[in-house]
């Protein structure tokens, strides 16, 4: 059974990971990212990127872009036998027709409880990296510059994390950004990096199911000035094996304030 539902999807967060697993539940999912000239949110971002934000999550089974005017036509080329809506969503106008000819069901689906959007937090997906960030973190200069600079000691490895645009970048406090000049040691030259907070706000299990576990914990990004990786990717530092600790697995989603 074909599914459709739409949105502009900027702001990837936990309540639309729950509104996609809902309507999967339903059939074969086509998800259609609303067109360029629709989308008047904040903070918004283009089609395409909104598009690769979503490729990854494997309740969904089909991605598109939206006609700049008229979501009817993708209804008539997919020809659903399901229409899902956002708990505060409408359908335009011109559907009605189609649905009423094509007998298609419409289904309302629920706000993820105890959940308020903040525009402050992002949705990331855990991905393993090239495991060097341990030998840099272990250097005795950088090590005990961090350490002086989070009052605790860290562990020697970084959880790494696809935010999927540099949106985020916006809302990092640049007061709360700490520099730790680069270095010479012997033949080896160090970069500059730079530290800051964030607070972990929650957990999502591996879709399709939805399991949210809420965090609230306080850990650090580290920004070095010498990476592999674009903006779109943070390294977060902590006291403590954040893998290990909330036993933690790849293509899993963390929920991260700044």
């Amino acid at each position: 059974m074909k599914v459709i539902c739409g949105g502009c999807f900027n702001h990837l967060h936990p309540g639309h990971i729950y509104f996609f697993n809902q309507c999967s539940a339903y059939g074969e999912l086509f998800v259609i990212v609303a067109h360029d000239k629709n989308n008047n949110k904040l903070n918004k971002i283009s089609a395409q990127k909104r598009l690769s934000q979503l490729e990854n999550l494997k309740m969904i089974k089909n991605l598109k872009i939206g006609s700049q005017d008229d979501f009817s036509k993708l209804v008539k080329k997919i020809k659903p036998q399901v229409i899902c809506l956002g708990y505060d969503q409408e359908l335009p106008s011109k559907v009605l027709s189609i649905i009423k000819k094509d007998k298609i069901k419409i289904k309302r689906m629920k706000k993820l409880p105890d959940y308020k959007k903040d525009f402050n937090s992002f949705l990331g997906r855990i991905f393993s990296g090239e495991k060097k960030a341990g030998s840099f973190l272990n250097t005795p200069i950088y090590k005990n510059k961090i350490e002086s600079v989070i009052k605790k000691e860290i562990y020697p490895g970084t959880l790494n994390l696809n935010l999927g645009n540099k949106n985020y970048l916006k809302n990092v406090n640049k007061k709360k950004m700490t520099l730790i000049r680069g270095f010479k040691e012997g033949d080896r030259e160090f970069g500059d990096i730079y530290i800051y907070p964030i607070k972990i706000k929650s957990i999502i299990d591996k879709e399709p199911a939805f399991k949210r576990l809420k965090v609230d914990l306080r850990a650090w990004v580290v920004k070095a000035q010498k990476t592999m990786y674009n903006e779109e990717i943070i390294e977060i530092i902590h006291p403590q094996n954040l893998r290990k600790k909330f036993n933690l697995a790849d293509d899993q989603l963390m929920e991260i304030k700044f």
